[in-house]
């Protein structure tokens, strides 16, 4: 599970190989890699016309994916069979992982499963809102800004969460 709680990148460029495997004999490269991956997630349906993958890390100013993708993909992990070990990969609000520190202490503390990412001016946040009601919502947040990946862009994901958790409220 350090893959998506603790943002792992080592083991994301590992994976990227190791998917390559399933298709070329070793020794794979890190292009048939992306190769694989795209034909995987294109064969499930998912656009990824926007997608570039560069090393399989988040670590890449040459890596580009969209909101919209990521929801798609989120959406379509959800709808899965192997939905719960998906879930349970991801960091839980307030509890472990990345946002440990998040919502500590509140209400919605343990309501979230979700993945971080962060450059220099990028913050990135994307994953499952399981609001009081029973409803869980797919949130998707990416900022660019000079500042992004410190305090500003922290509060403005965390705004966004908790208006995200209380449509679900019960009045």
């Amino acid at each position: 599970q350090p893959l998506n709680k603790w943002s792992n990148n080592l083991m994301t460029r590992m994976l990227l190989y190791s998917i390559a495997e399933h298709r070329y004999p070793a020794p794979v490269t890190r292009v048939q890699g992306r190769e694989v991956l795209r034909e995987h997630l294109a064969a499930r349906g998912l656009d990824t016309s926007a997608l570039v993958v560069d090393n399989g890390s988040g670590l890449s100013r040459d890596s580009r994916v969209t909101a919209r993708f990521m929801l798609s993909l989120l959406r379509l992990a959800w709808s899965e069979p192997t939905m719960p070990e998906f879930v349970a990969s991801l960091s839980i609000a307030g509890r472990d992982g990345t946002t440990r520190r998040r919502f500590r202490g509140s209400e919605e503390a343990g309501r979230m499963h979700l993945k971080t990412g962060s450059l220099e001016k990028v913050s990135a946040i994307s994953g499952y809102v399981h609001a009081p009601d029973g409803r869980t919502y797919v949130v998707v947040m990416m900022l660019n800004y000079r500042g992004a990946n410190w305090g500003i862009g922290t509060s403005i994901q965390n705004a966004l969460l908790a208006w995200t958790y209380r449509q679900g409220g019960s009045d």
